[in-house]
């Protein structure tokens, strides 16, 4: 009796193992979801920067701010090329 118990043990563990990894394989063959096409510019963008190397930084820009640290105002123009004054509120100096 006691080698039928070890023998139906070690065939029930079996099973379970093999169910598991059965499972496991079927869910890593379901079909990822395609990428839309701003996700995919946006993984071509980021690449380009990497290609650049990682040393690159953006250039600083300054405005000119008030003392008090209330309010930048400077020139700026907009993406349809008029120019005026634009203010930024909550910006202060270095």
């Amino acid at each position: 009796m006691k080698k039928l118990t070890k023998i139906l043990l070690a065939t029930g563990g079996a099973a379970l193992i093999g169910g598991a990894s059965a499972m496991t394989y079927l869910k890593a063959q379901t079909q990822q979801p395609e990428m839309s096409d701003l996700t995919l510019q946006n993984l071509e963008a980021m690449a380009d920067d990497l290609e650049e190397g990682f040393d690159v930084k953006p250039p600083i820009v300054t405005l000119p701010c008030d003392p008090t640290g209330s309010v930048c105002v400077f020139r700026c123009t907009t993406a349809s090329g008029q120019q005026g004054e634009c203010t930024m509120a909550g910006l202060h100096n270095l």
